[in-house]
């Protein structure tokens, strides 16, 4: 029914809203108190995990909330008229201790509320700015204190597409810096959790065998690692977009990245950390360009051709689409790269799939995911060039 749905929502939306805002309790030795109060008291110090509860308040919570969420997805425009009882609720629910699963919901419902409001009324760019970055500001916030891999993914993801969408002149100079600082200060935070594990891994390894960390304890570990990875990936991305919407004020951003952290990364020659790096330099070629970067997009171009011959078909992925994204914005400036690029991409394309490659089919799939972007990167060439 889509837009057909809306005259309905009078009847029924004061009941879904009123589940949302249900206030879970929960009963120890006869006594009940709400939910968030009883964990507030038994919370686990430092940096311990949240307890994740699950009882019938916060199922029916969540149900409604999923509900709320199909509503703004599927009626766009016509769901205007109920933007602000909806943000109330969800932004009171981005910390709600007792379920990640309510956290991540309502952080990745804030995107969909922006796209309803800019559908009923795009030219009201004050209205958009501000709702983004209300919402903005909310999840940064829960995102200080999330103890949750998961949730950091869907905050970051949700903040990304939030500052995606509210386009151009979303934050002056000093609100891009400070953003982006913040941005970094997260990359950081999931390096060093990252090191924590190794670090544990490692002292556990030896001594007496009771000790040792089984098979289980070490694919935690792996599994944990392999989240914070890709967090630290979804928060290059919300970089990405800032050189998309904000170029005129990334200035400073571009040359913490060109003079500290870019060189940093170019020396680690770990899988996640090559495909990190090849996220932002992508995102430079294409939003920045050869004028924006001057005398270091050579460089920045030198970089990504030499990861096309890598092993790891995910790395030769990223590099051919940054060659791709070379052809169609290097204007000009190609034609002095062009043999480079053209020889990377000649590599991608005739690399050999090994035995264990095709033996295992998630691996054969990235394969030739990555053969396919050569070949468009190929494409891209011809087309612009």
């Amino acid at each position: 029914m889509k837009t057909d749905f809306a005259p309905y929502l009078a009847q029924i939306l004061p009941h879904i809203l009123q589940m949302a805002s249900l206030k879970a309790e929960m009963g120890i030795g006869g006594a009940t108190a709400e939910l968030t109060d009883v964990l507030n008291e038994i919370k686990p110090d430092g940096e311990g995990k949240r307890l994740n509860i699950m009882n019938d308040d916060i199922e029916e919570k969540d149900s409604a909330i999923q509900m709320l969420i199909v509503f703004v997805e599927e009626l766009g425009a016509a769901f205007a008229q109920y933007i602000d009882p909806v943000s109330q609720i969800l932004l009171g629910l981005t910390q709600f201790s007792a379920s990640d699963n309510i956290r991540n919901s309502a952080a990745g419902a804030l995107p969909a509320l922006l796209k309803c409001a800019k559908a009923a009324a795009p030219d009201n760019l004050t209205q958009i700015h501000t709702m983004a970055k209300a919402y903005s500001n909310n999840l940064i916030d829960a995102m200080e204190s999330e103890t949750e891999t998961d949730c950091l993914i869907c905050q970051a993801q949700a903040l990304k597409e939030l500052v995606d969408e509210a386009g151009n002149n979303l934050l002056q100079q000093a609100s891009v810096d400070q953003f982006a600082k913040k941005v970094f200060d997260f990359i950081e935070q999931s390096e060093k959790r990252i090191q924590e594990n190794n670090k544990y891994e490692k002292e556990n390894m030896d001594g007496e065998e009771e000790d040792q960390l089984d098979e289980e304890d070490l694919l935690v570990l792996k599994e944990e690692n392999k989240n914070e990875n890709q967090l630290q990936l979804d928060l290059g991305e919300i970089v990405g977009v800032l050189f998309k919407t904000h170029k005129q004020l990334i200035g400073n951003v571009v040359q913490e990245l060109i003079h500290n952290r870019l060189p940093a990364l170019a020396k680690l020659e770990t899988k996640q950390k090559k495909k990190f790096l090849l996220f932002i330099l992508d995102d430079m070629v294409e939003y920045l360009g050869p004028d924006y970067l001057g005398p270091v997009y050579p460089q920045i171009v030198e970089q990504i051709c030499k990861e096309a011959s890598s092993k790891f078909a995910a790395i030769r992925q990223a590099a051919v689409y940054g060659i791709g994204m070379v052809a169609q914005h290097g204007g000009a400036a190609f034609q002095a790269l062009s043999q480079g690029c053209l020889q990377s991409i000649k590599t991608a394309i005739e690399y050999p799939m090994d035995s264990k490659t095709k033996e295992k089919k998630s691996k054969a799939s990235q394969f030739h995911h990555a053969r396919d972007n050569a070949v468009a990167a190929l494409g891209k060439v011809l087309k612009h060039q």
